[in-house]
Formats: C-alpha cells, structure tokens, sequence
C-alpha cells in the first residue's frame, strides 16, 4: 500500500477521505455500482469518501423506476447509436465511436475520406 493511497482525514486530499483500493472502511460507504446492485442511488449526495467514490448507504435513495416515457427515450437514444451518419442504415449494434459509421462504409476507405465524408453527414440534418 502507498502512503497517499490512505488519509482517512482527507487531509491530502481536499478534506476528501481515501481509502487505498480494496479496503472497506465502513459497511455504510459503498460505490455507485454497490449501491445500484442494492436497487439504491446517491440521490444528490456529495460523496463521502473516495477509493472511487463512495457514498453513504444510510442517505442513499431508492432507484427510479423506468417508466414509459424513459424507455422511449433509451430506445431513441440506441437507435442513434446504432443509425450509420453517412449510408443512414440501422444496424444490430452500436456503431464504433472510433469510425463514427458502420463498417461496410468505413472498409475501404482512407482516413482522410472518412473524416471527409463523416464532417459532410453531420452537417446535413437528418
């Protein structure tokens, strides 16, 4: 373990408790991730100590349900996601951030062209 890695005060750390990674200093303190898995969310709290983050359980809130309307919305948000910008096709998964089109459009093609051609897409509307 490295020295920084522990300041239970925060006293190097802005007044921010650390803790060094795999240590549980409390049952309370959990991630964002431990508090999903639980059905919580930090619910606006500032976190409490940091390996990551941790957050209080005890001041934690119950997670939001999905609602229609919020369902709708991932499914649009997906659509976008998986909707080449340059040939428009919906394809099965997420289109790689990296190409920024599907890879039937992107095979074949210089790098120059791609940015080229991606710069155009995203200055036409859809």
């Amino acid at each position: 373990m490295r020295v920084p890695d522990l300041d239970p005060t925060g006293e190097h750390h802005g007044g921010l408790p650390t803790h060094p990674w795999r240590y549980d200093p409390s049952p309370d303190l959990l991630t964002r991730r431990q508090l999903r898995a639980a059905g919580l969310r930090p619910g606006g709290q500032e976190p409490a100590a940091q390996v990551g983050y941790l957050y209080r359980r005890s001041l934690a809130l119950p997670v939001r349900p999905m609602t229609e309307a919020r369902w709708r919305s991932h499914h649009r948000m997906m659509l976008a996601r998986r909707t080449c910008a340059l040939c428009r096709t919906v394809t099965e998964c997420c289109i790689p951030t990296s190409l920024g089109c599907c890879l039937p459009c992107a095979d074949g093609l210089a790098l120059a062209e791609l940015e080229e051609l991606l710069a155009l897409a995203r200055a036409v509307p859809a």
